[in-house]
């Protein structure tokens, strides 16, 4: 019960990241691009990998019947997508880094502004989102409240906006902290 309260806890933080995070890429490489259908275009940006998660992603809304429209494809790409995007693969002259960075990631510290800072931050949100979201154990890390404030921070710099306003919904740190002082209480019980 402890995980799911836990797991449950993280999925404002983590939604409005992942929403933040792929409206802002793709805004930013249709803006430099100068292409709102860079998706769907034949760039040769895009590795064949991803070029397939696209192609996967359009299946599935025709599979469903909807059309095949930019803002649908970007929601139906994974998170995974998303962030491999800030793969090295991409960074280099004519790519999308580090040229982008100050675009897609407005707010971030200069001191963090390096894309292996931002790929390095992503993906260790990514594997705990991927815990979390395929209902997997999270209980027993003890960074959880670090993860926790790297997505807020994460989600500031897209948007310190949005950010402000997932935190009139998160109730990690109550969640948290109740958490752990029902199990010392149950291990105190167990005692006696």
């Amino acid at each position: 019960m402890w995980n799911i309260r836990l797991s449950e806890s993280f999925y404002p933080s983590l939604q409005t990241l992942e929403i933040v995070l792929r409206n802002s890429l793709h805004e930013t490489i249709a803006t430099q691009l100068n292409d709102p259908q860079w998706l769907h275009s034949s760039q040769p940006l895009l590795r064949d990998n991803e070029k397939q998660k696209i192609r996967i992603a359009e299946a599935e809304l025709r599979r469903r019947d909807k059309p095949i429209e930019s803002d649908r494809v970007v929601a139906e790409l994974t998170f995974g997508f998303w962030t491999s995007l800030l793969d090295r693969r991409y960074e280099g002259t004519n790519k999308l880094w580090p040229r982008m960075l100050r675009s897609a990631f407005p707010h971030v510290p200069r001191y963090m502004r390096t894309r292996q800072n931002i790929l390095g931050r992503f993906d260790s949100i990514r594997r705990l989102r991927n815990r979390v979201f395929h209902h997997e154990m999270i209980w027993h890390q003890t960074n959880l409240r670090q993860h926790h404030k790297e997505i807020g921070e994460s989600i500031g710099w897209i948007s310190p906006e949005v950010f402000d306003l997932v935190k009139h919904i998160d109730n990690f740190h109550t969640v948290c902290c109740q958490s752990y002082f029902d199990e010392m209480r149950n291990v105190v019980d167990e005692l006696k």
